[in-house]
């Protein structure tokens, strides 16, 4: 148990000795040392540079249509997946400063110097000067946050907004005067107010302020139920107010429909759980609260005890205490993001300073503040070795070199590429998988730097509807150009699925950046009533061979050693020469193919024939089809194909002029058929011809 006398040096306005604890008189007394090393991080660590990732760049994409006028719309349709709070913010920026990042990152620098204002000011409230002032130096040092304080993203907004709600909330409890209240509770609902704009992890802060205000409107005086039920009411007040707008909606919108989907299965949300628990303690917590992963064994290690560090907190601050495990314990349900646990790192450090003070006033007064010293050198020493190395990548230069070495540069090739060839009212795909399957979204970036409309094929496609339909919302959304990587299987399953199916057409290559290129395309739907059965046999392999302004014949040409070219060839004579009612029977390996290349009715050789009839009523078979034409050529065929077979035997005949196409011989022909009875095979016409 925590003695009285421990309760007492803990308590707002109690000053430490050098015979007490020489390290906590130490901080008091050295606060202008400490805060200047935080000072100088921030100076150090700012450079003006965007750090591109998915999601800032479509916060930014957002932002800058808002501020162009044209609402809150992504790909001039309404948005539904973010909180429109740090667009709005970022739109109002644009307007008063322009489009640059600068300004951006001044305004995260802004919001992170309040955070550590706010956390010094809550701490004030109920702890003596040292503890708030080595609290607040700890965060200051912290490598996440100085990482989060470079990026545009939410991260550390929402944190500052957090820290004002919970001020104004603690400042309520504690006030005494009605003026003091007055402004305490203008903080709170602003802080509140503006959590909500910003994204859903508002709802978790909520739900564990409502825990809290419960706990304290059950536990305290009766003189204490009033500030509890005025709390309530503004959350409530807030909650409506929140719950008018559809795109905050925690039901709505694609956060919504994710919330939903995790829950359908009692199953599935267990194994999440398991899961997140050792995600939890080997890379989500030690990012946030150390700044890297150490070692795996260490790494639970020090993070258990910051969890005790959380336990004890509700002795001290039973609002953080809340705040920890309700944030944890709903991560785990929904699923770890670790970037998120930089909400309760504040709450981390005060609970892990707390718990070293508390273990060295147990100890001697000799050996406990070196002990304390060593707890707190733990946290602090590898948080200051990410903020060096976060340091040295922001000052290298040229920037985008260095950053995640250099994996951006060729995204902002490609969206300059993008830029100069596409229309404006022309739209782009991309694959949204890399070639081990992991999922990296570079439409938004592209989207964003190129000022074009880039989709992401496998997130832009309805997940329920069947391969013939992709087409047409392809067609809707009006697609014209392609990013196609080196590997087809960069697409994903969609892009895939609809490139080895023909219906996304390579025209034109007018550039390339590494091992993508930026293609012309065209889509072409099956044909109503047509028998498509798996994939087409030609695969389109590797893209990396097209160049820059090649065709697809030259491509074709060059694929394979021209083992294709007399394919393409085909398709074009068979545009010019055959009928659109007319039917080819073709070899097996390319019938899908020079179908939706020729747009015209291609009978397979094989498959066909094998799934509509038996051996014997093949040729009832072509001539129910109406087989007009067909390849001549018996080497084309496989070995045993029924086709090669009747060309063989005299059972598919020529008729008319023969033609030459690449080495294919090509003629209308007819079709003779036995005796009823007969097998053609042993037909004694034929056998006599």
């Amino acid at each position: 148990m925590i003695s009285s006398e421990v309760l007492c040096e803990l308590k707002a306005g109690h000053r430490p000795t050098k015979q007490t604890c020489w390290l906590a008189y130490r901080i008091s007394r050295d606060w202008w040392l400490i805060f200047g090393l935080v000072i100088l991080g921030f100076v150090l660590s700012f450079n003006g540079e965007w750090r591109p990732t998915p999601d800032s760049a479509l916060y930014r994409e957002l932002g800058r249509n808002i501020a162009e006028g044209k609402g809150f719309v992504y790909h001039a349709e309404p948005h539904d997946h973010v909180y429109p709070g740090l667009p709005y913010m970022l739109a109002g920026l644009q307007r008063v400063f322009g489009e640059g990042v600068s300004p951006i990152l001044w305004m995260n620098l802004f919001f992170a110097v309040g955070v550590l204002v706010l956390f010094f000011q809550i701490l004030r409230l109920d702890f003596p000067l040292w503890v708030a002032i080595g609290a607040t130096g700890i965060l200051g040092y912290g490598g996440e946050f100085h990482l989060r304080t470079s990026d545009v993203l939410t991260d550390v907004p929402a944190l500052f907004w957090e820290m004002l709600w919970f001020y104004g909330l603690r400042g309520l409890e504690v006030s005494h005067g009605r003026w003091s209240r007055v402004g305490f509770g203008i903080l709170m609902v602003l802080g509140m107010g503006m959590s909500a704009l910003i994204r859903p992890t508002f709802w978790i802060l909520l739900l564990g302020v409502v825990i809290y205000v419960g706990w304290r409107a059950y536990c305290s005086y009766r003189w204490r139920i009033g500030w509890s039920v005025g709390v309530s009411a503004f959350i409530a007040l807030g909650l409506v107010l929140v719950w008018n707008f559809s795109e905050l909606n925690p039901l709505e919108g694609e956060y919504g429909r994710t919330l939903i989907s995790r829950f359908s299965d009692v199953s599935v949300v267990w194994d999440r759980v398991v899961r997140g628990v050792g995600l939890l303690f080997e890379e989500a917590l030690p990012s946030a609260f150390l700044g890297v992963d150490i070692l795996p064994g260490l790494n639970t290690l020090l993070i258990l005890m910051a969890l005790s560090g959380a336990v004890l907190l509700f002795w001290f601050s039973p609002l953080f205490a809340v705040m920890i495990w309700v944030v944890i314990v709903s991560l785990l349900l929904l699923g770890i993001v670790p970037r998120y646990f930089l909400m309760i790192q504040p709450m981390l450090v005060l609970g892990w300073l707390l718990a070293f003070y508390v273990l060295t006033r147990k100890l001697d007064r000799f050996w406990g503040p070196w002990v304390m010293a060593a707890g707190l050198l733990f946290l602090v020493g590898p948080n200051v070795g990410a903020l060096g190395r976060h340091v040295y990548h922001q000052q290298y230069t040229p920037f985008l070199e260095r950053l995640d070495h250099g994996r951006w540069i060729d995204t902002f090739e490609m969206a300059r590429l993008v830029e100069r060839f596409v229309k404006r009212d022309e739209r782009v795909i991309v694959g949204g998988l890399d070639a081990k399957g992991k999922r990296r979204d570079l439409s938004r970036i592209l989207t964003y730097v190129s000022r074009r409309d880039v989709l992401a094929v496998d997130s832009s496609l309805s997940s329920n509807s069947r391969w013939r339909r992709w087409v047409d919302e392809l067609d809707r959304l009006d697609v014209h150009w392609a990013i196609l990587p080196a590997s087809r299987y960069e697409l994903g399953l969609k892009g895939r699925e609809l490139i080895d199916k023909g219906m996304i057409v390579p025209v034109r290559t007018v550039g390339r950046v590494g091992e993508s290129l930026l293609v012309r395309v065209v889509l072409r739907k099956p044909v109503k009533d047509e028998a498509w059965r798996g994939r087409m046999s030609m695969e389109i392999g590797d893209l990396s061979l097209l160049t820059e302004e090649s065709s697809v014949a030259t491509y074709i040409q060059m694929y394979r050693q021209g083992e294709w070219v007399r394919w393409w060839r085909l398709s074009d004579w068979m545009q010019q020469t055959i009928g659109p009612d007319d039917v080819m029977v073709m070899p097996r390996g390319a019938s899908a193919w020079v179908s939706y290349f020729s747009g015209r009715k291609i009978l397979d050789e094989q498959g066909d024939l094998d799934a509509y009839s038996q051996a014997g009523r093949w040729p009832e078979t072509l001539r129910d089809a109406r087989v007009s034409w067909c390849v001549m050529s018996v080497t084309a065929y496989q070995e045993g194909s029924p086709v090669r077979e009747m060309i063989q035997r005299g059972v598919i005949r020529p008729r008319g002029r023969v033609f030459e196409v690449e080495g294919l011989r090509v003629s209308r022909v007819e079709i003779l058929i036995p005796p009823r009875g007969v097998h053609w095979r042993e037909w004694e016409r034929l056998n006599e011809e």
